[in-house]
Protein backbone atom coordinates (compact mmCIF):
# COMPACT_ATOMS: atom_id res chain seq x y z
CA UNK A 1 0.00 0.00 0.00
CA UNK A 2 2.83 2.43 0.91
CA UNK A 3 3.81 2.60 -3.15
CA UNK A 4 0.01 4.31 -3.67
CA UNK A 5 0.96 8.11 -4.17
CA UNK A 6 -1.69 8.72 -1.83
CA UNK A 7 -0.67 6.60 1.18
CA UNK A 8 1.10 8.65 3.59
CA UNK A 9 1.74 5.45 5.83
CA UNK A 10 0.44 1.71 6.29
CA UNK A 11 0.52 -0.91 9.02
CA UNK A 12 -0.55 -4.14 9.55
CA UNK A 13 -2.13 -4.96 13.09
CA UNK A 14 -3.38 -8.82 12.72
CA UNK A 15 -6.05 -8.90 10.35
CA UNK A 16 -6.02 -5.19 9.98
CA UNK A 17 -5.15 -2.84 8.14
CA UNK A 18 -4.41 0.81 9.09
CA UNK A 19 -3.42 3.31 6.35
CA UNK A 20 -2.68 7.23 6.70
CA UNK A 21 -4.34 8.39 3.37
CA UNK A 22 -3.29 12.16 2.26
CA UNK A 23 -6.37 13.27 1.38
CA UNK A 24 -9.11 10.52 3.01
CA UNK A 25 -12.39 11.87 1.51
CA UNK A 26 -11.09 11.66 -2.11
CA UNK A 27 -8.50 8.97 -1.68
CA UNK A 28 -10.57 6.49 0.18
CA UNK A 29 -12.41 5.08 -2.84
CA UNK A 30 -9.26 4.28 -4.55
CA UNK A 31 -7.22 2.98 -1.39
CA UNK A 32 -10.60 0.19 -1.50
CA UNK A 33 -10.30 -0.29 -5.15
CA UNK A 34 -6.58 -0.98 -4.72
CA UNK A 35 -6.91 -3.70 -2.12
CA UNK A 36 -9.74 -5.74 -3.67
CA UNK A 37 -7.32 -5.55 -6.89
CA UNK A 38 -4.75 -7.08 -4.95
CA UNK A 39 -7.05 -9.75 -3.76
CA UNK A 40 -7.54 -8.44 -0.67
CA UNK A 41 -11.63 -8.34 1.02
CA UNK A 42 -12.66 -5.26 2.67
CA UNK A 43 -15.12 -5.77 5.59
CA UNK A 44 -15.26 -2.02 6.70
CA UNK A 45 -13.65 1.31 6.27
CA UNK A 46 -13.46 3.78 9.21
CA UNK A 47 -11.74 6.90 9.63
CA UNK A 48 -10.01 7.93 12.61
CA UNK A 49 -9.44 11.42 13.96
CA UNK A 50 -6.42 12.38 15.75
CA UNK A 51 -5.73 15.62 18.20
CA UNK A 52 -4.06 18.28 18.14
CA UNK A 53 -1.63 16.86 20.39
CA UNK A 54 -1.53 13.10 18.59
CA UNK A 55 -0.48 15.45 15.40
CA UNK A 56 1.78 17.80 17.00
CA UNK A 57 3.98 14.92 18.34
CA UNK A 58 3.76 13.17 15.34
CA UNK A 59 5.27 16.21 14.05
CA UNK A 60 7.88 16.74 16.11
CA UNK A 61 9.20 13.45 16.42
CA UNK A 62 9.27 13.66 12.17
CA UNK A 63 11.61 16.69 12.52
CA UNK A 64 13.79 14.41 15.29
CA UNK A 65 14.63 11.92 12.90
CA UNK A 66 15.29 14.61 9.78
CA UNK A 67 17.27 16.44 12.43
CA UNK A 68 19.16 13.30 12.84
CA UNK A 69 19.69 11.85 9.50
CA UNK A 70 20.64 15.43 8.14
CA UNK A 71 23.93 15.14 11.23
CA UNK A 72 24.16 11.65 9.69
Amino acid sequence: MKELPFVQDAKEEGSRLSVELIDSERNRPELVRAIVEAGGKVITVSEEQYTLEQVYLRLMNEEKVSDTQAHS
